[in-house]
């Protein structure tokens, strides 16, 4: 007797198959939504210079907490709109750290090294347009790559260099050779003998926020204490001004100076009118022209102004707008007083002025009314005053005729009535 074939896509089969596509197709994780482009613009006094940073500097790190937000530093924007950013040298940078990387996968450790010193003398030479991750990154490799083709103290020098301005660097075995990790830690020992100095910034206009390798330091003239002797990186932003940076030498024996001078924005004019404007209308539910033009100048979703007024005991008040440059609408606003030994306040504001906001910029529309409920008339016999009307005429009509109908006194007390009708 022939057995009866069995065919693979039975009706079970394809039901589960659909059923596992189905889940497939639905539990596919969607495209993450774009981030919104904002920039603050903080309008301070002119006395408060140095607690108006630390302000800008709190804000900025509030707003960066927010995944759906993409911050964008105002300055470095106004630079890109001007043209100002030496964008082919940058990728002279990235391409020599490239060719360094390929010669490294093939083995070519020693032929790696040229290209990674190369590349990093580039970088400082445009520190202000490059991220200190990267320069740190490039530093690592070259120790790397010294290290694995023979050059010991070729690497030592470029790890105690690495970690002069960069303490809390850690090296990382899932990307580096393991063998290469006690040269690093040797140097790390060796500099936590090293002595520390410090240096004095200044810059030319003074007002400068003053960064050292990547740390806020102060506003120019400034000082920055307790560095390990030895090259660091100092950058300077001030708005209006190109960013500017350079590499400067910190002496454990005597207090260094250095004067940066900066350049002007080409552009920066343009950008003033648009913000002495705006200042004078955060008030205003509808953005203003003024306000608007920052979209074709920075190329941004969202502006952020904040105000910083001086109150008692040390405090400021800061009162925050938030404008959608695509809906010309004004978002939220909020207000929190803050003192220099608490800047905890501006979290909160931050995360305050996107409660209940789109992203996207637009503004829901109110639902309609509900219609005015129907006035249904009430019969007249429902009506109280009806009723009313009814009993009082009816005791009316009983105690009328007791009041005015004449009484008959034919049968007076004693006397027998006897009626007889006819």
């Amino acid at each position: 007797m022939a057995r009866a074939s069995k065919t693979l896509f039975t009706p079970g089969w394809v039901v589960a198959i659909f059923l596992l596509l189905a889940s497939w197709a639905y539990g596919a994780p969607a495209e993450p939504a774009p981030k919104t482009q904002v920039s603050l613009f903080l309008f301070k006094p002119a006395d408060q210079t140095e607690f108006s940073a630390a302000i800008s500097n709190a804000l900025l790190k509030a707003l960066r907490a927010n995944r759906r937000l993409r911050v964008k530093d105002s300055d470095k924007l106004l630079v890109e709109f001007a043209g100002e950013v030496p964008g082919e040298d940058i990728a002279i940078a990235e391409e020599l750290q490239s060719q360094a990387k390929e010669l490294t996968a093939k083995g070519h450790a020693k032929a790696a090294v040229t290209p990674l010193r190369q590349s990093i003398a580039k970088m400082e030479s445009l520190m202000a347009f490059i991220k200190k991750r990267k320069l740190a990154a490039a530093h690592m490799a070259l120790g790397v790559a010294e290290a694995s083709a023979g050059l010991k103290r070729d690497a030592a020098r470029t790890f105690t260099r690495l970690l002069t301005w960069r303490t809390k660097l850690r090296y990382n075995t899932a990307i580096h050779p393991p063998v290469h990790l006690p040269l690093f830690e040797k140097a790390r020992k060796k500099l936590s003998k090293k002595k520390k100095g410090s240096i004095e910034l200044l810059s030319k206009p003074p007002g400068a926020k003053a960064y050292v390798d990547g740390r806020f330091v102060g506003v120019t003239p400034t000082v920055a204490y307790g560095l390990l002797s030895g090259a660091h990186y100092a950058t300077f932003k001030m708005a209006g001004y190109v960013k500017a940076a350079a590499k400067v030498t910190v002496s454990d024996r005597e207090q260094s100076t250095h004067t940066q001078a900066l350049k002007r924005s080409q552009k920066y004019l343009l950008l003033q009118q648009s913000l002495a404007g705006a200042r004078a209308a955060l008030a205003k539910k509808v953005a203003t022209s003024d306000i608007v033009d920052l979209r074709s100048i920075l190329f941004i979703d969202q502006a952020l102004f904040a105000t910083v007024t001086p109150k008692p005991n040390q405090k400021v008040k800061v009162d925050a707008y938030l404008f959608d440059l695509r809906s010309k609408l004004r978002l939220s606003l909020a207000s929190v007083s803050v003192s220099k030994e608490n800047l905890q306040p501006l979290r909160d504001l931050a995360r305050n002025l996107y409660l209940n906001v789109r992203y996207d910029g637009a503004v829901d529309t109110p639902p309609d009314p509900p219609p005015p409920p129907k006035i249904e008339k009430t019969p007249i016999y429902a009506k109280w005053w009806f009723w009313t009307a009814i009993g009082v005429g009816v005791a009316g009509a009983v105690i009328f005729p007791t009041l005015f109908w004449p009484e008959d006194t034919s049968c007076a007390k004693g006397r027998s009535c006897i009626q007889v009708h006819n």
